[in-house]
């Protein structure tokens, strides 16, 4: 039971009242919000009157975050918060004070019910991260789970990560979509048969880094990079402190740490020595371009290039004279891929990655031309034998017309 009888007015103002009565004799409490729901009530004594008006402080004059003069029965007071409205775990300040000063007797109660879980709650339910997702989240509602390095029980939700190629992989929670002191612990195994990943700073277990700039303590930093091999990993988003629940973000970026390298090979008259081409890389099956490794195909027929990404891509391989020739889903792994082409068609002399007029002029103007002669165009020397004639002139005839593989298609 409490009493504004005697109390003085030592907080701000409580402007919801009929007529923004202000505070004249306010009394205060406090409270650790739980998780979940929470609705905070004044009822009457049977003594006195019971017209009060209430209202919720972040933190000893922090934001006003509600109030209310005659929601409850009878001239008293009510205040709901809905899931996520209040952060689990943080304490916060209830103002109350009588009507226009009258003196108040009254109980006040808080009453919660709990929260939905979040559909990721259970380690078997994680939700699927993929190297350079940047996603929003909640503890709001979670269970509890034994947390890495420090052990103890702490609300949590669940992500999975697989990791094709050795890589860096950064975790991080410094963003302004956070509001709550965020760690990380991070294990391997099976969704039923955890272990802390001793590889992640302190035995699995991340601390936040007191330096974010958006929110205290939300993780990030130097400590929140491991080196990952090939696996499974999951990821526990949770608090600090036990009780603690709140929203966050979350991004997950990948740097691989093992060569990716592309040995392509195509059929090559070795008379033609060597020739500069280009490899293109698309998303498989799109028109989504990705990348581009200028490379050389030697006399064999043969180039290697170093390429920074993994998974399933479409192969452009461009050589000069020649029209493209694509390799789909191609799935690249970390150590040597072995691409071969097969066989490319030239006479794209313009390097438009067609065979037309334009091609037409070039070979007309080099034809009867020799290795060494002023206007000689080695492009157009399609059989490599250091002369422009009928034949090369037959096989560009041949592929009149022709275009390069384009992506997509």
């Amino acid at each position: 039971m409490g009493s504004t009888s005697s109390a003085t007015a030592d907080g701000p103002g409580i402007e919801c009242g009929f007529s923004g009565d202000g505070t004249q004799n306010d009394v205060w409490y406090g409270f650790t919000a739980p998780n979940g729901s929470l609705t905070i009530e004044t009822s009457s004594t049977g003594v006195g009157s019971i017209d009060t008006q209430i209202q919720v402080l972040a933190g000893c004059g922090g934001l006003i975050l509600g109030c209310d003069e005659d929601g409850g029965f009878s001239l008293a007071s009510l205040l709901s918060f809905g899931c996520g409205d209040l952060n689990p775990g943080q304490f916060y300040y209830i103002q109350v004070d009588g009507y226009n000063g009258q003196d108040v007797n009254f109980n006040l109660s808080l009453t919660s019910e709990p929260c939905p879980a979040p559909a990721n709650d259970l380690s078997c339910n994680a939700t699927e991260l993929n190297c350079g997702d940047f996603i929003s989240g909640t503890t709001v509602g979670a269970t509890v789970d034994t947390r890495c390095g420090l052990g103890g029980d702490r609300l949590g939700v669940w992500y999975v990560l697989d990791i094709d190629t050795p890589s860096e992989v950064t975790l991080e929670t410094c963003f302004s979509g956070t509001n709550f002191d965020t760690d990380f612990s991070v294990f391997t195994g099976s969704c039923s048969d955890l272990a802390c990943f001793t590889g992640f700073s302190d035995d699995g277990y991340l601390d936040g880094d007191l330096n974010c700039e958006f929110t205290t303590w939300a993780a990030g930093g130097a400590g929140a990079v491991f080196s990952a091999d090939p696996g499974t990993y999951y990821i526990m988003v949770h608090a600090f402190d036990a009780g603690s629940a709140g929203d966050f973000e979350l991004s997950v970026s990948c740097e691989t740490t093992e060569t990716i390298s592309i040995n392509g090979a195509v059929n090559w008259n070795s008379s033609c020595g060597n020739r500069a081409a280009d490899l293109d890389l698309y998303d498989a099956g799109t028109t989504n371009f990705v990348a581009n490794y200028p490379v050389t195909v030697d006399s064999d027929g043969n180039f290697t290039t170093t390429v920074n990404e993994n998974g399933s891509h479409d192969l452009y391989l461009k050589v000069d004279g020649y029209l493209s020739k694509v390799q789909n889903g191609i799935s690249l792994a970390a150590g040597s891929n072995t691409v071969n082409f097969g066989s490319i068609t030239p006479g794209d002399i313009t390097g438009n990655d067609a065979i037309g007029i334009g091609d037409f002029s070039g070979i007309s103007s080099a034809y009867g031309t020799d290795a060494g002669d002023p206007g000689f165009n080695d492009l157009a020397d399609f059989n490599c034998d250091g002369s422009i004639n009928i034949q090369d002139y037959s096989s560009f005839s041949s592929n009149y017309g022709s275009v390069g593989d384009q992506a997509g298609l």
